[in-house]
């Protein structure tokens, strides 16, 4: 790590140095700094000398006081303060300066201010805080943890690009991709991750603010929102310290599909980051967590915990109880700073209005802590292509960069395609080199993704192609007037259908890979790979266009299944049986799973004949029963209909003969006393329509 000296006026600035100091020394750098000094036979000014030319970096924080001017005979013959002697020094060196100053805006105490206590009126600290600003590109502050944060990230981009602290070559095994294509970064590709410092600086700085504890990251699909956190926030604060706080993080990413409930799937990470034995349980009050953290995190630690695509809270088919519970639950939680636990949260941007149901949330809206995530540009993208390929030992044909970036454009959502392309040149590389002739063959960057799944498709058997309506309508999410969103499902769905696991297998392999698999056993989950699949591969995005307004039906009674229940069965509400049957077919075509909750909103009989028991049941609603079970078919043997007539039952009674009438839409059977014959269908029809 890095020596650095840092430089300032001392009473004016001192908490923000004590930050400062801090900060450094916790990310390992070894600050030389006035706190340091004890009693010695010698001037302070070149003491201070001295230690800067010791120094590899020079540090510069300014306010509005010029500081101490040592007298002319002291080496000083142009009269400047000991402050602007550290700068000239590191400047005349040659040592890198960082320089920090103070925003205008800043309230300041009077007292430290030479407009109002200096005899210049302030002059020479005005003079010299433009000179920072217009040559030397200073960084401005207002509060200590901003500023802390500031020298934290201008250090890392610094000894970065320097040779102070050179990075190590990065050693990759052969044959493995550089890119991830449509998988989002991990732990194992950091050291391949470029491109987005800026973005990752900031939410840093926004983390290091007081009221930081509970963060936001919106944008759309495709913008490597997950990428950005699981891997650039990371590293800023678990590998680089750039976190103000305790001094040891531990870090846990889940997403809320990850268990039945969002509350169980925070269950389950926190049994994976504090390795319990079994799953703890999380109650409604909260108190749970809190303990939780208690028990599990010493005083030198704290939780942060990392909440992927945070918009399955209201594509899980979850109830909104259980939303609401985890929510109240999680954010009140990291928001009071005792509990030692953060959260960083991903949302698709079309999501945000759905957090504004509930409060907690809506307050996350209406504070500075979220942070809007836009289209790379086409530096930051450049970045992402060439420096993979050049730090694991691969190049690009002449022309073939420039091409890609205009062939990718700002479009939201390119980077999971150029992504995805990069990676088909990796796989169809000529020795170490990526060609414009294969890019050309694979369909660019738009057309990599479509060119590669149609190959794999057009292999398998016909049977197994058949199974794609079943496969794809469990992982595509639909909601009216919103683009589709991918849903992940149990492999334990598709376990009795093989047709449907090859295709899975198939399409998640590593020639494919725009299917995932994760876990095992009963926890095994397959998704697709990215949402950029619903408009880049044409045959799913017609699938979904054929298809979607079943989809969305089906998932539609899903809402209102709920909600009939939750709101007592109430047979008024339920739909027309035309319409359920609608959706049963669709249920039937797609080989669609279905919630028990589902099944009874579509098939009711059995609850509505439940009802028929209840003693307290009025005329009223024993007559709208009626009608419902005539409508969706009365299951009763002698009651309902069966091929298109009723389902009489023959009840034998000597000397009697049965006769039907018809008594508010609902067929009676009443004795009389006739000779008995033999009735046929015909007869039974005729009756009925006389």
């Amino acid at each position: 790590m890095a020596t650095i000296y840092l430089s300032s006026t001392y009473e004016d600035l001192k908490e923000y140095r004590r930050v400062v100091f801090e900060a450094l020394r916790k990310a390992g750098h070894q600050v030389i700094a006035m706190e340091d000094y004890v009693a010695a036979d010698q001037r302070p000014v070149d003491k201070c000398l001295k230690d800067v030319e010791s120094a590899e970096i020079y540090a510069g924080l300014f306010a509005f006081r010029y500081g101490y001017i040592p007298p002319a005979q002291h080496n000083n013959p142009h009269g400047l303060s000991i402050t602007e002697l550290e700068y000239r020094c590191a400047e005349t060196l040659k040592k890198p300066c960082l320089t920090f100053i103070v925003n205008d805006t800043t309230a300041w105490p009077r007292v430290f201010d030479d407009a109002y206590t200096g005899g210049d009126k302030g002059e020479r600290i005005k003079a010299l805080r433009q000179h920072l600003l217009t040559e030397k590109l200073g960084s401005q502050f207002s509060t200590p943890h901003e500023l802390s944060t500031l020298v934290l990230a201008a250090l890392a981009t610094h000894v970065k690009e320097s040779q102070i602290n050179p990075s190590p070559v990065i050693t990759w095994p052969a044959g493995k991709s550089p890119y991830r294509g449509l998988l989002w970064f991990n732990q194992e590709y950091a050291p391949l991750f470029f491109g987005r410092d800026r973005e990752v600086d900031e939410l840093v700085a926004k983390m290091n603010e007081p009221g930081g504890r509970t963060l936001l990251v919106i944008g759309a699909s495709g913008s490597g929102k997950s990428s950005v956190v699981a891997v650039g926030v990371w590293q800023a604060v678990i590998k680089q310290g750039r976190l103000l706080g305790p001094g040891q993080w531990l870090w846990q990413r889940i997403q809320p599909s990850d268990g039945d409930t969002p509350s169980d799937a925070l269950a389950r990470g926190l049994k994976e980051i504090f390795q319990l034995s079994a799953r703890p349980r999380l109650t409604t009050a909260g108190s749970t967590l809190r303990d939780l953290l208690s028990q599990h995190l010493s005083q030198s630690q704290e939780l942060i915990l990392f909440i992927d695509q945070f918009e399955e809270l209201f594509t899980g088919n979850f109830n909104e109880p259980d939303i609401q519970t985890f929510l109240e639950h999680l954010i009140g939680t990291a928001q009071d700073q005792s509990n030692r636990l953060r959260v960083v949260a991903t949302i698709r941007s079309e999501f945000l209005g759905k957090l504004h149901a509930y409060p907690s949330t809506l307050n996350l809206l209406n504070s500075p802590y979220q942070y809007h995530l836009g289209p790379v540009s086409p530096r930051m993208l450049q970045d992402m292509i060439e420096k993979p390929a050049h730090a694991t030992g691969y190049e690009f044909e002449p022309g073939l960069v420039e091409r890609i970036l205009q062939d990718a454009g700002q479009e939201p959502g390119n980077l999971a395609l150029v992504e995805y392309a990069l990676m088909q040149l990796f796989d169809k590389r000529k020795d170490r080199t990526f060609t414009v002739e294969t890019y050309g063959a694979i369909g660019g960057v738009v057309g990599a993704i479509a060119t590669k799944a149609d190959e794999v498709l057009s292999g398998l058997e016909e049977e197994v192609r058949g199974a794609f309506d079943r496969v794809f309508a469990e992982l595509v999410h639909l909601e009216r007037e919103r683009p589709p969103t991918r849903r992940r499902a149990a492999l334990s769905m598709f376990s009795a259908h093989q047709v449907a696991m090859t295709l899975i297998d198939a399409l998640a392999g590593q020639e494919c890979r725009v299917l995932v698999t994760s876990g095992s056993g009963q926890e095994a989950t397959v998704e697709v790979a990215h949402e950029q699949l619903f408009s880049a591969w044409p045959k799913l995005k017609g699938w979904i266009d054929k298809s979607g307004e079943a989809l969305r039906d089906i998932d539609h009674a899903e809402e209102e299944a709920r909600r009939w229940q939750k709101g007592g069965d109430n047979p008024q509400e339920l739909w027309l049986g035309s319409r359920a049957k609608k959706v049963l077919d669709a249920i039937k075509q797609f080989g669609k799973s279905s919630s028990p909750e589902l099944r009874r909103f579509l098939k009711p009989q059995e609850v509505l004949l439940a009802r028929l028991n209840e003693d307290a049941l009025s005329h009223q609603d024993r007559l709208l029963i009626g009608q419902k079970l005539a409508e969706f078919g009365d299951p009763r043997p002698g009651v309902g209909v069966k091929e298109g007539v009723p389902d009489i039952v023959w009840i034998e009674i000597p000397g009697g003969q049965v006769k039907l009438e018809l008594i508010d839409h609902v067929f009676m059977v009443k004795p009389f006393r006739l000779a008995k014959y033999p009735v046929t269908n015909a007869q039974v029809q005729a009756f009925i329509t006389a």
